[in-house]
């Protein structure tokens, strides 16, 4: 890759910090251009720098990481960002995911980080493009797949490569989840049942009205939770429709 990705990192833990920056120090195609641990301070230097990612937590002095991220967006100068915090619920999550690429629940592995930092700015193709990544979370998150689950980021994982390449679909699972697998340091059974576990953990949390609000008649045919394949299956179709039309749009 010929640009370095520009990282700014508001967080109150300086361990968190200090680790993630020497992380960053040993990739080739990144560089931390700024730390702040407050709001205001990370405001003022993102305002300043013009980062290409930001990494924030959400509870910031003086400043909270949802305030910092609205007044950024505000002024046209958002950048790439992924939440990384232990703070959520349903309306935070929502909150987040309208504003911010992605949401990763603390404590995570930084490894796992900055795998999700590269797809966010470069995508699978490694090019300087917007992913789909944004979509997924907020989609996953409407029907009711919260962060914290290990399913949840087995299901992003899973619609980023199926909205890529739609013949995965047909082998999820042969190969699919051992690709989910491999990228997270698990076992496919282990993926196929997280996965499992998240569906039927959203359809408990959202009523049929709530998914039709979101989704329309898109899930009106299971009245149970759908297995893993058609609600792979059918979240890929409805993304990419909300893709092209927000590509319309541009």
């Amino acid at each position: 890759m010929d640009k370095c990705i520009r990282v700014f990192i508001a967080d109150t833990s300086r361990e968190f910090t200090e680790l993630l920056r020497q992380s960053l120090d040993m990739q080739e195609d990144f560089t931390v251009i700024g730390t702040a641990v407050r709001g205001d301070t990370a405001y003022r230097d993102i305002a300043a720098l013009s980062p290409d990612l930001l990494i924030t937590d959400l509870l910031l002095p003086e400043l909270d990481g949802i305030s910092l991220l609205r007044q950024l967006e505000c002024e046209g100068i958002l950048p790439h960002t992924i939440v990384v915090s232990g703070f959520f619920n349903d309306r935070i999550a929502r909150i987040v995911s309208s504003l911010a690429d992605n949401y990763l629940p603390k404590p995570c592995r930084t490894e796992d980080l900055i795998c999700h930092m590269r797809e966010c700015i470069c995508g699978r193709g490694k090019s300087f493009v917007r992913s789909y990544d944004a979509l997924v979370t907020r989609t996953l998150i409407d029907c009711g797949v919260m962060p914290h689950l290990d399913g949840f980021k087995y299901l992003r994982n899973g619609l980023v490569r199926a909205l890529e390449d739609h013949s995965v679909l047909r082998g999820v699972t042969k190969s699919l989840y051992r690709d989910i697998a491999k990228d997270h340091g698990t076992t496919a059974a282990c993926v196929e049942r997280s996965i499992r576990s998240a569906i039927e953990r959203a359809w408990q949390r959202k009523s049929a009205a709530d998914r039709r609000t979101c989704f329309g008649h898109l899930f009106d045919a299971f009245e149970q939770p759908p297995s893993n394949v058609p609600f792979l299956t059918a979240l890929t179709e409805y993304i990419e429709a909300q893709y092209a039309r927000i590509e319309m749009q541009r």
